[in-house]
């Protein structure tokens, strides 16, 4: 630090002078005069006050940084967009038309089949059941090896469901005349099964508590392991694949990655979630996905730009979310109870004229998910009350 009194600075001179006299033993250089010193002393001074000067410059700009972070991340550019150019989210009104009821204890999972007709389900009363949609009609009630199931699947061609949960197994159940029977049994997991989702009528994709995917290959006589993702370092909650592009899928735990199946590693890793993400659900066509995590934050991340374009924030936590067909709005369940209807031109907040709120269960709506054939119903699931819980049909 340079010196600021005057004795500081005398004191000083007579060191700079006491090293010179030193020194010329060594060189024979010439004696320091006092002129010399006082200029070196001055020198010193402008040198840290220049030092000073950057550091409070650095200080400020660092500051300014972190404010427009803060702005960057609550701000939605498409509703920025959208209010600049006069686009308008016309509300959309859904009403409860069906109530399906059959479980007698939490539903974890729900699926559509791929025709928009049946839906399977699985709770934790041990039941798989596979329901008509529109007639409230239960096609199937499948009795699984453990009640603690906690995921769901319906194959493309409606002829295979699948289940899997805290047995760290994936269960692939074939449909027949009114009965069922036993396909396969996929282990390899080291950890519960959080989420299941066909790739195609001969492919299947697990993400599990053990940090992993694994892609299974249906097609031969025997399931194999066609490859694992691995890179998370927690708990995958959820994984969605790319309706447009196979190829592609996003999983959700401590952070969002998106895959290539054709690639060893991540292909993006997304971690500007504040908690652990629980859902994730590709939009079709649009090289897009959402996610919704613990704090009850949805973002809409573009994969072109690599960033967010979104954060749609609510009190709560997100369970679950999926796009309508179009990708104009998605829905999101919470443990508040209730669903919400975003549209993706929202600036983020529930007073927005196009956030609709579904008022319909009694505990946290635990799984949902649109028709899509048609697009034209959601179906949503809660963990009920008393053990009486309900799949509810919405529809204009």
């Amino acid at each position: 630090l340079a010196p600021t009194s005057s004795k500081e600075k005398d004191s000083y001179r007579r060191h700079l002078c006491d090293f010179n006299w030193l020194h010329q033993g060594f060189d024979r250089g010439p004696k320091m005069s006092a002129e010399d010193t006082t200029e070196i002393l001055e020198g010193t001074e402008e040198y840290m006050a220049a030092v000073n000067d950057l550091k409070s410059q650095i200080a400020k700009l660092e500051a300014e940084v972190e404010q427009l972070r803060n702005k960057e991340s609550k701000e939605s550019i498409l509703g920025s967009m959208a209010i600049q150019k006069g686009l308008s989210s016309p509300f959309t009104t859904l009403k409860e038309r069906r109530t399906l009821t059959g479980h007698y204890g939490r539903i974890y999972g729900m699926q559509w089949s791929r025709t928009g007709k049946n839906i399977v389900s699985a709770a934790q009363d041990g039941k798989l059941i596979v329901w008509n949609a529109f007639y409230s009609h239960l096609l199937y009630v499948i009795k699984l090896h453990s009640t603690w199931v906690m995921t769901c699947g319906y194959s493309p061609d409606n002829e295979h469901v699948a289940s899997g949960g805290l047995d760290n197994n994936c269960t692939i159940w074939r449909l027949g005349d009114k009965k069922y029977h036993q396909a396969a049994v996929l282990r390899r997991h080291d950890g519960y099964l959080s989420a299941v989702e066909y790739k195609s009528k001969d492919e299947v994709i697990t993400s599990s508590g053990d940090k992993s995917c694994i892609l299974w290959n249906l097609g031969d006589s025997s399931p194999k392991v066609k490859r694992g993702f691995y890179g998370h370092k927690g708990d995958i909650s959820a994984i969605s694949v790319d309706p447009q592009d196979e190829n592609l899928l996003v999983s959700g735990g401590g952070t969002s990655k998106l895959w290539d199946v054709r690639q060893k590693e991540a292909v993006m890793t997304f971690r500007d979630a504040e908690a652990d993400v629980a859902a994730v659900d590709f939009m079709a066509g649009a090289k897009a996905f959402v996610s919704g995590d613990e704090k009850g934050s949805c973002r809409l991340y573009d994969l072109r730009s690599y960033r967010t374009v979104a954060r749609y924030d609510v009190k709560g936590s997100v369970t679950c979310v999926e796009f309508s067909r179009t990708g104009r709005f998605f829905f999101a369940g919470y443990d508040d109870p209730n669903c919400r209807v975003w549209s993706t031109l929202d600036t983020g907040e529930v007073k927005d004229s196009s956030c609709q709120t579904l008022q319909g269960h009694m505990n946290r709506v635990s799984c949902l998910g649109v028709e899509p054939e048609e697009g034209k119903a959601l179906a949503t699931g809660d963990w009920g009350v008393d053990w009486y819980s309900k799949i509810c049909i919405w529809s204009p």
